[in-house]
């Protein structure tokens, strides 16, 4: 089972997969769209700027880099969706940005 993206008008939910979600200590996380700047699709899996690590790894955790904040959930190769989040505005978002690999993302509009 991999990680589970939902986006709402205004929610962006993440719903992580087995160990995945020891970073956050929460299966689920919940994020205000209105705390969201962008999202964005990279294949293979991408890493914030100037950050690396061994090839065939792994990228679990929570990463500090530069005085950013990012949350990295991601297997290599994979397609991954990147959430840049607007931390300052909204300081209980705790990331400045969330990687993760993802199969799909169900995305629900208002009618």
């Amino acid at each position: 089972m991999s990680t589970s993206v939902r986006i709402s008008d205004d929610l962006v939910e993440i719903t992580f997969s087995g160990l995945s979600f020891l970073a956050t200590r929460r299966r689920t996380l919940r994020i205000p769209m209105r705390a969201v700047r962008s999202i964005r699709t990279a294949t293979p899996s991408a890493l914030p700027h100037g950050t690396a690590v061994s090839p065939g790894a792994r990228q679990t955790g929570i990463l500090r880099h530069g005085g950013r904040v990012h949350l990295l959930a991601s297997r290599p190769g994979e397609p991954t969706l990147t959430i840049d989040l607007d931390r300052q505005a909204y300081p209980d978002v705790r990331f400045d940005s969330i990687v993760v690999s993802c199969d799909d993302v169900a995305t629900r509009t208002a009618p």
